[in-house]
């Protein structure tokens, strides 16, 4: 495998062309020149040295050689304040990288909106039409090189609909409920002993929901299939596009180096439904991440910097593992069990603070990851705080016990010590 093939070198050259991302600009419909995206993190000493030695503890005590580390500190009217360990070190992130797909879907909801404004076109084939020729145009683009691979799918994606005041850019949806959302993942990977369904089968229940209710069930639920159809709908060549501008990856071609950063080149799916694609040129992960990339994607999506205001809540409601939980959880008798979404830090932390918001995203095979913007309440909690937490990297425990969870409560509890003695406006 080279490292950096003929494929991959077009996108870089693409992205080079463009220029950077920032809010409201579209990585491959019209040309973007403003800075990459920068979550203007504050370096807090005091925090590092609480981090540094929270990821010195749990290396030592387990031999989690491979934990890496990313804490933001959110005050209300300060820049976020960053401390990592051994966080620009990319890894393979299993399910976190799905955060790629969802973020690549609402841009590209954008750029088709924005799109509208300018097009004269009244018919949504003529609008697709107009779309695709400013794909097809962008400098340098080499689609050609990849016969599957093109522009995304906007049919499959989006309703878009005509009218007097222009174009409504919305996301296909069948309206689904959590709970039947929670049946339909039951179904397409079931608990063990059952086996998974097959991608065929898996396909056939998928084709009935829209894309907006199988974006729910790959992030909310983690499924795989449903990812897999998301990954294909969008396309690697955008989600490469997006991921490279924006600066959630990082790469320097005439050195062929850097600390890579967030990548999704595989579609959960063994390449069944999405084809197989491309490597992260660091780590050759085909969903690679580093604690940092992943910092950052959240300390954005925290204040509404992804995208917009707006697709910056959409994501995170995506991801609002309590929202889900709770809806799942109402009306179940007492003492019946009901199988709800997994996050690790949730275990680690519902015992020991009031939890009031946790939206995340895990990754899980051998060893767990997970990324999440946490909000706990004051109460009788000495400070309410509200950070992201990643931790990456834990030996998951085969009594399905999670490290992550106790990594959770004690940088849960560093944080609260640092606030108190170095507490920011």
């Amino acid at each position: 495998m080279t490292r950096f093939d003929s494929a991959i070198d077009a996108v870089v050259k693409l992205i080079e062309t463009l220029g950077s991302l920032s809010p409201g600009t579209s990585p491959l419909l019209r040309p973007a020149k403003e800075a990459k995206l920068s979550a203007e993190f504050v370096p807090g000493k005091l925090l590092q040295d609480k981090i540094d030695a929270a990821g010195k503890y749990f290396r030592l005590r387990t031999g989690l050689e491979g934990l890496r580390l990313a804490v933001v500190a959110l005050p209300k009217s300060a820049k976020p304040v960053y401390a990592g360990f051994h966080d620009q070190e990319e890894v393979w992130i299993f399910s976190v990288a799905k955060l790629l797909v969802m973020y690549a879907a609402f841009q590209l909801r954008q750029d088709l909106a924005e799109l509208g404004v300018r097009s004269q076109a009244t018919t949504q084939d003529d609008l697709i039409a107009e779309a695709r020729d400013q794909w097809a145009k962008a400098p340098e683009q080499r689609v050609k090189s990849f016969p599957k691979d093109g522009p995304p799918d906007l049919k499959r994606i989006f309703t878009m609909v005509h009218g007097g005041d222009g174009w409504k850019v919305n996301f296909t949806r069948s309206n689904k409920t959590i709970k039947d959302l929670a049946g339909l993942h039951h179904q397409l990977e079931p608990d063990p002993p059952l086996k998974p369904l097959d991608v065929p089968t898996g396909l056939a229940l998928l084709d009935q929901l829209g894309f907006l209710d199988r974006m729910k069930l790959a992030i909310g639920w983690s499924d795989n299939i449903a990812a897999a159809t998301c990954v294909r709908d969008v396309g690697y060549p955008y989600m490469a596009a997006l991921a490279l501008q924006s600066g959630l990856y990082e790469y320097d071609e005439q050195t062929r180096n850097g600390p890579g950063g967030l990548w999704l080149g595989g579609d959960y799916a063994k390449g069944a439904v999405a084809g197989p694609w491309k490597v992260s040129l660091v780590g050759e992960f085909p969903s690679a991440g580093t604690a940092k990339a992943l910092a950052t994607f959240m300390t954005l999506l925290a204040r509404d910097r992804l995208v917009d205001p707006k697709a910056s809540a959409d994501m995170r409601d995506l991801m609002d593992n309590l929202k889900i939980r709770a809806e799942l959880l109402k009306g179940v008798p007492a003492g019946q069990s009901v199988t709800v979404p997994r996050s690790f830090f949730f275990e680690g932390l519902h015992h020991q603070v009031n939890l009031k918001a946790m939206h995340q995203k895990i990754g899980v095979v051998n060893v767990e990851h997970e990324a999440a913007l946490i909000e706990v309440d004051g109460g009788d909690e000495p400070l309410p705080r509200r950070y992201v937490l990643v931790a990456l990297g834990a030996v998951h425990k085969q009594d399905g016990e999670s490290l992550l969870a106790e990594v959770a409560a004690y940088l849960d509890r560093s944080l609260q010590s640092w606030l108190t003695t170095a507490p920011q406006p």
